[in-house]
């Protein structure tokens, strides 16, 4: 069984493979299916911008929002669609 991404109120999601450290520059999630290429992300309610991806990793992550505690594995991330590039 493949990992996946899903919708929530619309809404494209997934979660963390495996926790989130401030100081990390990338994120492992289930899945970026559907994702764009770059954008932005709400990972446990913070914003963070991402410049690349991969089947299961968002890389180039930067935050203007510092975040004292790390993220647990399972916590929910959702893509900030006013960060979706129209096409054309």
């Amino acid at each position: 069984i493949g990992k996946w991404s899903d919708h929530l109120n619309g809404r494209l999601t997934t979660r963390l493979d495996q926790g989130w450290e401030p100081t990390q520059n990338y994120i492992i999630v289930e899945s970026t299916f559907g994702f764009p290429i770059e954008g932005r992300l709400y990972v446990d309610g913070m914003l963070v911008s991402y410049t690349t991806k991969t089947d299961t990793k968002f890389s180039g992550i930067t935050t203007t929002t510092p975040r004292i505690l790390a993220t647990r594995e399972g916590s929910l991330v959702i893509l900030d669609e006013r960060s979706v590039k129209p096409n054309g």
